[in-house]
């Protein structure tokens, strides 16, 4: 799986934000449908939008001629919606904490995983995960 990369706690601001922003696009793509049919698109996506700003500033019929073949084409159109948020009020950083639950709703993110994130969880460190896609 193309996004699955080794935690690097060196990275910095910048890193983590786009290392957050491959991680939202992953689980997005992958939600009801199987990961051997994801990866090519995942792969097509990153190489067409691989910044949360590339996406932010495409057209909802560039991001459905991409999309094409997965489904569930709110998923996309949510993705792109979230991606302009992001960039207009996070610095082109996904958010990190509680404050943006109005963002479920546009980052296409389920209501069960939202929660589960949202009420934190013990990374392997033992520390408390207190947000979505985490960039401090």
């Amino acid at each position: 799986m193309p996004w699955r990369k080794p935690h690097d706690v060196n990275l910095d601001m910048k890193e983590r934000a786009q290392r957050a922003y491959e991680v939202w696009v992953s689980e997005v793509v992958v939600q009801q449908t199987q990961v051997a049919t994801v990866i090519p698109y995942y792969n097509a996506w990153m190489k067409k939008f691989p910044t949360v700003a590339d996406l932010a500033e495409s057209s909802l019929d560039e991001v459905n001629a991409l999309w094409k073949g997965l489904g569930y084409y709110s998923r996309a159109s949510c993705l792109l919606a979230a991606a302009q948020i992001f960039v207009r009020d996070y610095q082109g950083r996904l958010p990190n904490n509680a404050k943006c639950q109005r963002l479920v709703l546009v980052t296409g993110v389920t209501r069960r995983h939202t929660q589960e994130n949202l009420r934190g969880r013990n990374d392997k460190r033992g520390k408390q995960s207190s947000g979505l896609n985490q960039v401090e």
